[in-house]
């Protein structure tokens, strides 16, 4: 990225005169180090010194990315994430009893109950407990509530109950929502660029476009993973939705830059075009 510009005997109002042009992003800088310049010496000294501390900050913070996004791809691989019974079925019940009861007692009652089941039972930090079931039928359910009625203080907070192909029909249509945005995202940019195929193919934007969104996704979806193992937090609809949420922001940022890039280009059609500077 070019930061800095040094012109020398750049014709202003008729006079020969030494032109140090600050990038935006660095223009504050003009203010301090302005006053401090007295010949060319100092200004070619000045503007490499800044340049050079500038891209340093850059490959620092490039590295951290990479190292970020890294961490996160081996957590989704390492411990995977942690589904919810939206995408793949089972019932969850939120219930609260006086502080006497313990988790192991709130577990033999059930399993007491109905013996062939399955059951998790976890108690939150605020005392109430998370239980899990196989998704069961409103006969069982009534028999379960029976078994806990007879723990003291006994109180239903909230119960969900979804089926399994229920939860994969939802599955899949989340996959399928994410797909066809990546697709129609990566097909508009190509669509958009299409007139400015030189000196880049328009289709490599949608390639670049398709590699931030992957870089602003995989992160918040690692730390999901970590969240998942550690402290047993569920993706559901809900998370799927503020994916698509952080891909609509992130692609509007992308292409706010890329029509600015095609803007400079359309302009400056037919002839040699240096696409460095013109990115920056």
């Amino acid at each position: 990225m070019e930061l800095l510009r040094l012109r020398f005997d750049e014709q202003v109002r008729g006079e020969k005169r030494t032109v140090l042009r600050f990038h935006p992003d660095v223009a504050p800088l003009k203010v301090a180090v302005l006053p401090l310049l007295k010949k060319r010496e100092d200004i070619v000294a000045t503007a490499h010194a800044i340049t050079s501390e500038l891209r340093q900050t850059m490959l620092a913070a490039y590295d951290e990315t990479g190292a970020i996004v890294a961490a996160s791809i081996v957590a989704i691989a390492a411990f995977g994430l942690r589904q919810g019974i939206d995408l793949v079925g089972g019932s969850l019940w939120q219930t609260t009893f006086a502080a006497s009861v313990t988790e192991s007692a709130v577990r033999d009652a059930l399993t007491s109950a109905v013996p062939e089941r399955e059951v998790s039972v976890e108690q939150e930090s605020d005392g109430g407990f998370l239980i899990r079931l196989p998704s069961i039928p409103h006969e069982e359910y009534v028999i379960y509530r029976s078994a806990l009625e007879k723990l003291e203080g006994f109180r239903e907070q909230n119960f969900s109950n979804i089926g399994p192909t229920i939860g994969s029909e939802l599955r899949r249509k989340a996959v399928w929502a994410i797909v066809l945005v990546l697709l129609g995202i990566s097909l508009y940019v190509a669509f958009a660029f299409r007139k400015v195929s030189e000196p880049v193919r328009s289709w490599k934007y949608g390639v670049v476009t398709l590699l931030t969104l992957f870089h602003d996704v995989v992160i918040p979806t690692g730390m999901l993973a970590v969240l998942g193992a550690w402290r047993g937090i569920e993706i559901d609809t809900n998370f799927i939705v503020a994916l698509l949420v952080v891909m609509g922001f992130s692609v509007h940022d992308t292409i706010v830059v890329f029509d600015r890039i095609r803007e400079h280009l359309l302009h400056a059609r037919g002839r040699q075009v240096d696409l460095a500077a013109v990115i920056n």
